[in-house]
């Protein structure tokens, strides 16, 4: 699992998710591999498949709870789904908002930019 983790690092998404594959075939049970599959997901643009792995991954650890309102209100951002992305924040605490730069004044700011054509 470290080599994926390493070519995901590096920007190597295809070997990443080669290695991702094989290590959940040795070990499906494993929560990370999956975690890191639903990531690779969504990198490549599959939301659904992204949030199905993302999903296995949380029933196996529920402590990944966070990684999967991060992605799900990402991609309801992305898709212009701003009531639901509002409801999905909302279930995360301030801290983790904060961390991933996600507060009240940093969403308005996306807004403007969306409206004014900025690439976002």
């Amino acid at each position: 699992m470290v080599s994926a983790l390493v070519a995901y690092r590096e920007g190597h998404l295809a070997r990443c998710l080669a290695k991702v594959k094989a290590f959940l075939k040795r070990k499906e049970g494993s929560a990370l591999g999956w975690l890191l599959y639903g990531w690779l997901e969504y990198d490549y643009g599959r939301y659904e498949s992204a949030m199905e792995k993302l999903d296995k991954a949380v029933k196996l650890d529920p402590d990944l709870e966070f990684d999967r309102l991060d992605i799900q209100a990402k991609i309801q951002f992305l898709r212009g789904q701003d009531e639901a992305m509002k409801k999905t924040l909302a279930k995360l605490p301030k801290i983790a908002i904060d961390h991933l730069g996600l507060t009240a004044a940093g969403l308005v700011e996306l807004e403007a930019l969306a409206a004014h054509g900025a690439a976002v």
